[in-house]
């Protein structure tokens, strides 16, 4: 009997899924338990993949791996790239290989990690709902931490000595050797994002059969670039855009099949809109997003860092 990971990764849509899944001697009387049983399987898939071979020997390719599709007239190419972490040496060799190719959109917060690079980052963060106060809850809830840890700092002198250690080996290590991340991507690009609960063609169809559409904050901020990027006018029959390779395949989907939350396609079109129209005015405005962003966060850790303290003020004194 094939495995649900397989039939799902070969399926074109869930009803394509069901019906190989049923072919295939699986249980398909209720589609929704199927579905679970298949979240289940795909987080241990996803397990396997990552886990199954050494990928530190691989040879390395040239170039950052990208996907194209062409759409009226227009070929799109979306490389992605990894940038949770600072680049391995041998990692930032290949991307610098790959510059020519990159100098086109950006997701925001990526080219930080590049600075050699060209390109324009596009504020892609600003589309997820209720953004503002996630960050304001985060960055509030680590000043809060940092608040109660300063007075006791003295006491972790010796792990936080230690631990400076590990990390400077570690630095050290990544100027030789690619990180696992970044290896799993050169290898694998795409075949398996690391947090996506299904494959994602099946993942953003569930999405979209909600009414109205019901996108995750990722899904939405995949759907913002694509949307970008199409209406950006560069005046060539060539478009290119860097993302985390987590937003590939999504991107990539929403460039073939639209996007079905016209709330994003607006936003999406109305900026790029202004990039096309007065590139200076579109620079100040992603600089304002971003000073908001950041002064958002920092009042946000001042209060949280200042709260203990308010609190002991209150049960000491009043």
């Amino acid at each position: 009997m094939k495995p649900l990971p397989k039939l799902a990764l070969q399926a074109v849509s869930i009803d394509d899924f069901v019906t190989l899944a049923g072919q295939a001697g699986h249980l398909v009387k209720d589609e929704d338990i199927l579905l679970e049983h298949l979240k289940e399987e795909w987080l241990k898939y996803r397990l396997y993949i990552f886990l199954r071979k050494d990928y530190s020997h691989l040879p390395l390719p040239n170039q950052l791996p990208h996907l194209e599709t062409e759409k009226d007239g227009i070929t799109y190419t979306v490389f992605g790239i990894v940038h949770e972490q600072e680049p391995s040496q041998p990692y930032l060799h290949i991307v610098k290989n790959t510059a020519p190719a990159l100098a086109g959109l950006w997701e925001q917060n990526v080219m930080k990690h590049f600075a050699h690079l060209q390109g324009i980052e596009i504020p892609d963060h600003y589309v997820k709902k209720q953004r503002d106060l996630r960050l304001v809850n985060s960055s509030f809830w680590d000043g809060f931490t940092d608040g109660i840890v300063l007075p006791l700092l003295p006491l972790f002198i010796p792990q936080i000595r230690e631990k400076r250690r590990v990390e400077k080996e570690k630095k050290e290590k990544k100027e030789t050797m690619l990180t696992a991340l970044e290896a799993i991507t050169l290898s694998e690009p795409f075949a398996i994002i690391p947090f996506a609960e299904l494959p994602i063609h099946l993942h953003l169809e569930l999405a979209e059969r909600v009414r109205p559409t019901s996108y995750s904050p990722y899904q939405r901020r995949s759907a913002y670039m694509a949307e970008f990027l199409k209406a950006w006018d560069n005046r060539a029959p060539r478009k290119t855009i860097t993302v985390g390779a987590g937003h590939v395949l999504e991107i990539i989907h929403f460039l073939e099949k639209g996007t079905k939350d016209q709330q994003i396609v607006d936003l999406a079109w109305g900026d790029a809109e202004l990039l096309n129209s007065d590139p200076l005015e579109f620079h100040h405005f992603y600089r304002r997003y971003k000073t908001k962003e950041r002064l958002l966060g920092s009042i946000a850790i001042g209060s949280g860092f200042l709260t203990p303290y308010a609190l002991l003020a209150k049960w000491l004194f009043f």
